[in-house]
C-alpha cells in the first residue's frame, strides 16, 4: 500500500497513531488512522490487529485493513516500524451519524457487539 503519515492523532505507552492518506486509490477508506510500533515491541499491536480482523464487520467496531512494516530514518537513526491500518473515525464525525443520544446510549451499544460476538 503507498501512503504518506500525516499528524499524530494519538500517543499511547507502545504506541503512536498518525493519519495516513493514500497515494493511490485503493479499496478501503482514503484517509486511515495508522498505528505504529518498533517492530521489536510490536506484539501488543498485533494481537490487536488479530483480535480487530476476528470481529470485521461489526459495526460498532472501528475497522481494521492489515499492516504492514515501514523503515523510519528520522531522528538520524533507523527504525523499523510495524503498521495497521485502521478505519478513521473523527469524533465529529461519529456525533453526526449517532448524535448526542451516542453518549448516553454506551451501554446498548455494548450490547450490540456482545450480540455480534456470540
Amino acid at each position: 500500500m503507498d501512503w504518506v503519515r500525516g499528524s499524530t492523532i494519538g500517543r499511547g505507552s507502545s504506541s503512536a497513531v498518525h493519519l495516513a492518506f493514500h497515494r493511490r486509490s485503493y479499496p478501503a477508506p482514503t484517509i486511515h488512522a495508522i498505528k505504529s510500533a518498533p517492530l521489536s515491541y510490536a506484539s501488543l499491536l498485533q494481537r490487536e490487529e488479530a483480535i480487530l480482523t476476528e470481529l470485521h464487520g461489526c459495526p460498532q467496531i472501528i475497522s481494521c485493513f492489515g499492516h504492514d512494516i515501514t523503515t523510519d530514518t528520522a531522528g538520524g537513526g533507523i527504525d523499523r516500524l510495524y503498521n495497521i491500518f485502521l478505519e478513521y473515525a473523527a469524533i465529529d464525525h461519529v456525533f453526526m451519524l449517532f448524535g448526542l443520544e451516542f453518549l448516553h446510549s454506551f451501554d446498548v451499544l455494548i450490547l450490540h457487539f456482545l450480540l455480534f460476538v456470540h
